[in-house]
């Protein structure tokens, strides 16, 4: 099967939501002040297919829900603001389609999941010497679909 050049980690708000509302967001500027454009994000390594369970014969089998993190060098506080008014409503959880790999590698699959945002507060904070915008400052960020 060959690969389609296609966006990687594209997200939309809303479950179901079409290819036209489809937001690539690496590379993103949403326009907002005192932020800039999303950095690239990976995910490769994070992906979950559930809690895994162990049978009495030690084969395993998964529970729960799958789940992938979006994890970015850095992202401005507004552009953090953007992303909870934007995708959860003005909080830190909200429905969103997912575009995204898995655990096989060059295929997109697209998922309804809930966006979890890490609480500001909860973030390790980098402030390199004067590589910061406006009054934003970058964090590292993980993203939770």
């Amino acid at each position: 099967m060959a690969f389609t050049e296609q966006p990687l980690y594209s997200i939309a708000p809303g479950f179901n939501a079409s290819e036209s509302q489809r937001i690539n967001i690496a590379g993103y500027d949403p326009g907002v002040q005192g932020g800039g454009a999303f950095l690239d994000v990976h995910s490769y390594g994070t992906y979950s297919p559930g809690t895994i369970l162990v049978r009495g014969d030690q084969s395993v089998s998964f529970s729960g829900f799958p789940s992938v993190q979006w994890v970015s060098s850095w992202m401005d506080y507004a552009n953090g603001r953007w992303a909870m008014d934007t995708f959860c409503g003005g909080g830190y959880s909200g429905n969103v389609t997912c575009w995204l790999t898995t655990d096989t590698p060059n295929e997109i699959l697209k998922f309804n999941a809930v966006l979890r945002l890490p609480i500001l507060a909860s973030t390790q904070q980098y402030i390199p010497g004067n590589q910061h915008r406006g009054d934003g400052h970058r964090f590292y960020d993980t993203a939770r679909c």
